[in-house]
């Protein structure tokens, strides 16, 4: 099939549907009209039968003559009379023929205040339910009255067949005027078509038809540019052409010299890569020998965070303490090792070196052994900083002096005793002299001589008591003093 003969089906397509949608839209509105007509008819009729059953329940004297045309008019279907309470009062049939569904949907459908329309009872039916005025307790009765839909799809079925009719005539008439339309609009395109050929076969000397002023021309003038910008297209490639071929050779004399940068790039960085090695195998070995070290060293070595958290053990703590790096290492603060009888007292001393970032000198403390020996350790640490100069942790060593510090416990006990000793020593000489310097004081008062010469002693106790004024420096004292609390501890 040919382009001009699609465009004709394609016209005639369009053409139909537009004829269809128009004719579709007025037929259903009209349908929807119609229907809406119809139904308020029967609204009508339904709420007047209503008012004739209320008036001749008023007045004691049913509307039966009304009630019996309408049950034989061929466009009701049934009527009914329902009380507040869903009960049927009248009917056009036997109470005893009415179905079950039927009585479910009277009970549903009981206390409506306004006219409500419903599906019937049967099928094709409608039923308007009319209030009215009598009441069971506070529900209204109502007059159900059902129609035929037979009148309204009747009516659907007119309207449908003719919008068909209309939509088919209109379009006969309309498709010769199409098709002279298609055919002047489609003429110059199916010349351009063949121009096209003419350029794909690489001839752009070919004539094109002469532009009009519609859309269809505006496409010829602008084939006629694009054929034109085209050859001039054609001539800049092949000056590019010429030019890519001058950088090619070019770019490959600097390839060349940079494959020799390259190469010498490449030789450098093995020879940097080598000597990074060679540092990084050294430095393994320096952690290697420290490791050893710190493994075979009688001290424990150690590290911590700026919050005292251990971050590094050596397996010395193991020898000293009883616990494995890893029983220690993140999981325990400097202070949960001190003993409970000093805890507060070396706490507060590391706390106060950690918070002036001063190193620890020579810091006696007692520790608990993981069986619950005290252990008497002697540390030693400095401050770890970063760049900025804040405190990142401290790293440090401890030695095992519980001997020692025994000892020095054994040799102060020692001296205690000794001075208690002399002290008491010291009292009956000093009561000696006191009674002889009383004895002498005594035959003065009597005349006689002095019997005992206390010069000696006199001159003594001045040079005991220039002595006593020179006492040891505060730092020595202080520091005899941690060394007492750890072997206390001990």
């Amino acid at each position: 099939m040919s382009f001009c003969w699609k465009v004709y089906m394609l016209l005639l397509g369009l053409l139909s549907l537009a004829v269809v949608l128009l004719t579709s839209s007025v037929g259903f509105v009209e349908v929807r009209r119609s229907t809406e007509l119809l139904r308020e008819q029967q609204r009508l009729y339904a709420a007047t039968a209503a008012t004739q059953v209320e008036s001749g329940y008023h007045e004691r004297n049913w509307p039966f003559e009304m009630l019996s045309k309408i049950a034989k008019d061929g466009n009701f279907a049934a009527w009914r009379v329902v009380d507040g309470n869903g009960q049927i009062v009248l009917a056009d049939q036997p109470l005893a023929t009415v179905s079950e569904e039927e009585l479910a949907v009277i009970r549903w459908a009981i206390g409506y205040a306004e006219p409500t329309l419903i599906p019937g009872p049967k099928a094709d039916t409608e039923t308007w339910i009319i209030p009215m005025r009598m009441r069971t307790g506070n529900r209204p009765w109502s007059f159900w009255l059902s129609f035929h839909n037979y009148s309204i799809g009747r009516q659907i079925r007119n309207i449908i067949v003719t919008n068909v009719i209309s939509a088919a005539v209109i379009a006969i008439l309309l498709l010769p005027v199409a098709m002279a339309l298609t055919g002047r609009a489609v003429r110059p395109l199916a010349m351009l078509a063949a121009v096209a050929a003419e350029m794909e076969r690489g001839n752009l000397d070919v004539s094109l038809p002469s532009p009009t002023r519609d859309e269809i021309g505006q496409l010829i003038t602008s084939f006629g540019a694009m054929a034109r910008s085209i050859k001039v297209r054609d001539r800049r490639i092949s000056e590019q052409m010429q030019a890519l071929e001058e950088s090619r050779r070019g770019l490959e004399v600097r390839v060349q010299e940079r494959t020799a940068e390259l190469t010498k790039a490449n030789q450098e960085l093995q020879h940097e890569v080598a000597e990074r090695r060679r540092i990084a195998e050294s430095l393994r070995e320096s952690e290697e020998r420290f490791r050893q070290v710190a493994e075979s060293a009688g001290e424990w070595i150690w590290e911590t965070d700026a919050e005292g958290v251990y971050t590094y053990s050596s397996p010395g703590v193991e020898r000293i303490l009883g616990y494995q790096p890893d029983e220690i290492v993140g999981k325990m603060h400097f202070h949960d090792l001190f003993s409970p009888d000093a805890q507060k007292e070396l706490k507060e001393a590391v706390a106060k070196a950690f918070a002036a970032r001063a190193p620890i000198k020579n810091f006696i403390n007692a520790n608990l052994h993981k069986n619950g020996n005290v252990v008497v350790m002697q540390t030693n640490g400095a401050p770890i900083l970063d760049k900025d100069g804040n405190l990142v942790g401290y790293r440090g060593t401890d030695t095992d002096i519980t001997e020692r510090a025994k000892a020095e416990e054994e040799l102060r006990r020692s001296l205690g005793q000794l001075e208690r000793f002399n002290r008491l020593a010291v009292g009956r000489e000093l009561r000696m002299i006191e009674l002889k310097r009383e004895i002498n004081e005594m035959a003065a008062k009597a005349g006689l001589p002095a019997p005992y010469d206390l010069s000696r002693h006199d001159r003594a106790a001045a040079e005991s008591q220039s002595n006593m004024k020179s006492q040891d420096s505060p730092a020595m004292a202080g520091a005899a003093g941690g060394e007492r609390n750890a072997t206390r501890g001990a």
